[in-house]
């Protein structure tokens, strides 16, 4: 009985390091994807838009860039009580919004968007936002940017659809990125630093 019992102990030991084993590789197989398809954009593309600053706002500005951030803010728990009618508007709740993020981040409070707002808040809502497993008010602010920009006439709806990796990778393709139709720091701080578009 004894014997049996470590017999099946051993049996459900190997069967667990067998699924630890099994999940490790499809990690590492993801994270080879991600990386692969970063390899393919030119270092020298990555290092461009990278050398791109932020763009600065503050009270009293309008632009695409501001209703992006306000999405991403809602996105963090600082809702910028965001108006339909005028979402590009830095109004003062967006700017009380900002100065309320900058205090918990630890940054100086300038109620503005600024280079440091921008890394913070861009860092962390950004890993990859794709097709099927990403909605919200992140991919709000992505198809926000898509349709100010590259005129995508998407629905803003948060929800990451085909029609919604189609636009990123049309973008990603004007910026030589790798197209692969998600949305990374690099394409997003492509989309947010772009400028050059027709209003």
């Amino acid at each position: 009985m004894h014997a049996t019992a470590r017999t099946a102990l051993g049996r459900l030991m190997a069967l667990m390091m067998t699924g630890a084993l099994a999940l490790m590789a499809t990690v590492a197989l993801s994270s080879s994807v991600s990386a692969e398809d970063l390899e393919n954009t030119s270092d020298d593309v990555i290092a461009d838009i990278e050398a791109q600053d932020w763009p600065e706002y503050g009270l009293g500005d309008q632009h695409p860039d501001i209703a992006a951030a306000k999405y991403l803010l809602q996105e963090v728990g600082f809702d910028p009580h965001l108006s339909e009618d005028a979402p590009s508007e830095f109004d003062g709740k967006m700017e009380a919004s900002v100065s309320a993020f900058q205090n918990s981040r630890g940054l100086e409070d300038t109620g503005r968007l600024d280079q440091d707002t921008w890394a913070a808040l861009s860092g962390e809502v950004f890993g990859e936002w794709g097709v099927g497993s990403s909605s919200g008010d992140a991919v709000k602010a992505i198809q926000f940017l898509l349709n100010a920009k590259f005129y995508a006439h998407h629905e803003v709806d948060g929800e990451y659809t085909d029609l919604t990796a189609g636009a990123v990778t049309e973008a990603q393709e004007y910026f030589d990125i790798a197209a692969d139709g998600i949305v990374g720091p690099i394409t997003w701080r492509a989309l947010v630093t772009y400028d050059d578009y027709d209003r």
